[in-house]
């Protein structure tokens, strides 16, 4: 497989260098940019065939290259038109942004086309980051009128919308993944201005959070705070454990949006809130006072444990692949993969993890690691040996 940026690349470098560009009269500028057009095409119909399986396949890291490739030659542009160093008219300055623009359709028709190669955990062009801010922004100023509904949790507003505000104020870098965390949140919020004004606007913003997996440590400990204070209204202990029970049940019933995770290094919300919330119920059970409830026969069995799972000796890349080839083969037909992955999270374990991540399953599943492939041979070829044994 051909590196299909290099024209690309020297032609940034070389022929719309700012020094070259001074000397083109900004009337044949049309023509440059018909030939970045021309080149972009070119690109565009490569990756096509790709998509409909004309040889060789592409690989992970193929398309990685083809990534940050793009996202390099952005940065050089960016720096001719920011670093200080030369002075442009609008008209340059139009088409330089005229190229990152037709750089960034290179990237987006790859992710659409070839969305299983694609890296979601690399970080968007200048480009993307720039037209993400400016639609997030106007966005978010839409939200502000939620903010002065007088029975809005403010601070849960804010808290919610943080790293949005983070990545519109700080210029932060960020990858595929949370972009589209970041507008599928915002589209969700702005759902909510179409409630009319006796809504539970709370409730709905803890809903939303809970949906799309919003694990973030300081939302646990609110949350946490949020349900102590309701349950400290209560004084009958058997009614604060129904309580207990039911928000127990609404979070282990939440299906989050597959794919979606704030943080994916952490434990997904439900379970950090789990953890906490039968904290809390172990506590109230400890209290001196006994109490014929039948809640508490329920309880003790959501907190003695689960049932065992199933141990097993490899890896989750090399799990992920073995899925791939089981539903590849019509082996597994279920039609919602996402039901597969989560069955297999909640009921496997491997020698490194006890407990495997849903996202991190999904994730391996679509950038397998090239050496798996190795392993899974191996292992192929050591059940076929066994076959024959038979």
């Amino acid at each position: 497989m051909i590196y299909q940026l290099e024209v690309f690349d020297k032609w940034i470098r070389k022929d719309i260098h700012p020094e070259t560009l001074k000397s083109i009269p900004e009337n044949e500028l049309r023509q440059y940019a018909d030939f970045a057009i021309s080149e972009k095409e070119s690109i565009c119909n490569y990756f096509r065939d790709k998509a409909i399986g004309k040889p060789p396949v592409p690989t992970t890291k193929f398309i990685q290259a083809h990534q940050v490739g793009v996202a390099t030659l952005t940065s050089v542009i960016v720096d001719y038109t920011k670093s200080g160093r030369y002075e442009f008219t609008s008209v340059q300055q139009s088409f330089y942004f005229q190229i990152c623009l037709l750089l960034n359709e290179i990237i987006e028709f790859i992710r659409q086309h070839l969305p299983e190669y694609f890296d979601l955990s690399l970080p968007i062009t200048y480009t993307q980051a720039e037209l993400a801010r400016s639609e997030l922004n106007q966005q978010l100023q839409q939200l502000m009128e939620l903010e002065q509904n007088p029975i809005l949790d403010r601070v849960l507003f804010r808290m919610t919308t943080l790293f949005v505000r983070q990545f519109l104020g700080e210029e932060k870098q960020v990858s595929y993944l949370e972009l589209t965390y970041f507008k599928e949140l915002v589209s969700r919020l702005r759902g909510l201005l179409d409630l009319d004004n006796t809504a539970n606007f709370t409730y709905e913003i803890h809903l939303i959070l809970f949906q799309l997996n919003f694990n973030f440590p300081r939302y646990v400990l609110y949350y946490t705070y949020w349900l102590d204070s309701q349950l400290s209204a209560i004084p009958e202990r058997a009614k604060r454990l129904d309580e207990l029970s039911r928000h127990l049940h609404a979070i282990e019933q939440i299906r989050t949006k597959p794919g979606f995770t704030l943080f994916p290094d952490l434990p997904p919300l439900a379970e950090q809130l789990l953890t906490s919330i039968k904290t809390t119920y172990q506590y109230l059970l400890a209290e001196d006072k006994p109490v014929n409830h039948s809640i508490v026969e329920q309880i003790s069995i959501k907190s003695s444990g689960h049932l065992p799972k199933i141990q097993l000796s490899i890896s989750v890349p090399l799990l992920a692949l073995f899925l791939k080839l089981f539903i590849k083969a019509g082996i597994i037909i279920n039609e919602n993969k996402a039901d597969v992955f989560r069955i297999i999270a909640d009921n496997f374990t491997t020698l490194k993890s006890e407990k495997i991540s849903y996202d991190s399953l999904r994730g391996k599943y679509t950038n397998t690691p090239p050496v798996a492939f190795q392993q899974l041979r191996d292992i192929l070829n050591k059940m076929l040996e066994l076959l024959k044994q038979f």
